[in-house]
């Protein structure tokens, strides 16, 4: 087992409650995403009992956060709404550069690519009017 995955499993689980982020960006910026992929689908193959390992101090931490820190998602939404959710959006793009370095934005973009990312950012700042 190991056990070190259970403070990553709390790390994807306070992000699974804020809107917006996703326990996958946190596996990707932790380094595990790939191999949690390769877990999840060794899960349900005859190698189950290699993956359990990983997964199962994941799913505790995960589990856990989930249950002991909803509460206090929801009552800072009900309660500082405005602030919390700034807190989130400042979540969400503080990410943005950390990405764009491991997909390599410089050498592999073209034009196209930056084009396209401001539409789709136009198109979802759209929905919010």
């Amino acid at each position: 087992m190991e056990w070190k995955n259970i403070y990553r499993g709390f790390l994807m689980g306070i992000s699974d409650l804020i809107p917006g982020v996703s326990g996958g960006t946190i596996a990707f910026i932790l380094g595990i995403y790939d191999r949690l992929l390769t877990a999840i689908s060794g899960f349900f193959s005859r190698d189950w009992k290699k993956h359990i390992g990983f997964l199962m101090p994941l799913a505790i931490g995960i589990g856990l956060t989930l249950l002991l820190f909803s509460r206090v998602i929801d009552f800072l939404l009900k309660n500082y709404h405005q602030p919390t959710q700034f807190f989130f959006l400042g979540l969400i793009i503080g990410v943005i550069p950390f990405i764009s370095k491991q997909a390599g934005m410089k050498k592999n973009f073209k034009f196209g690519h930056y084009i396209l990312l401001l539409v789709v950012g136009a198109a979802l700042a759209s929905t919010s009017l």
